[in-house]
């Protein structure tokens, strides 16, 4: 969720369009090597807009996401989801990145939830 206070930045631009997310996503996937098929980008839909209530709680619009892998509940691993973009966008973005010191991809235990 991302949440701008009035004065910070101009709001519209920072979250593409839907169109330039799925586009983003292409790239990204040719140049990490995701194997994310063709037929799973055709199945993306428009996200729904935003309501009157979502725009008052300071919502600005959606970020499309995909999930990587299978947590042996036929949901995606949020971990290894989180690794992926991770290692994508410090490739892609940064220069010099930060990255929390509790947030250890190769020491998951902690970061997934108890079932």
């Amino acid at each position: 969720m991302l949440l701008f206070k009035e004065w910070s930045v101009d709001r519209r631009n920072v979250i593409l369009s839907a169109d330039k997310q799925i586009k983003a996503w292409r790239k990204a996937n040719r140049r990490m090597k995701w194997s994310i098929t063709a037929a799973e980008f055709e199945m993306s839909e428009p996200p729904l807009p935003l309501t009157p209530k979502d725009k008052a709680d300071s919502f600005i619009g959606t970020v499309l996401s995909y999930g990587f892998g299978d947590d042996g509940y036929r949901n995606a691993d949020s971990v290894l989801s989180a690794q992926k973009a991770w290692a994508c966008a410090r490739k892609s973005l940064f220069r010099k990145t930060w990255q929390c010191e509790y947030i250890d991809f190769n020491r998951t235990d902690d970061m997934k939830s108890k079932k």
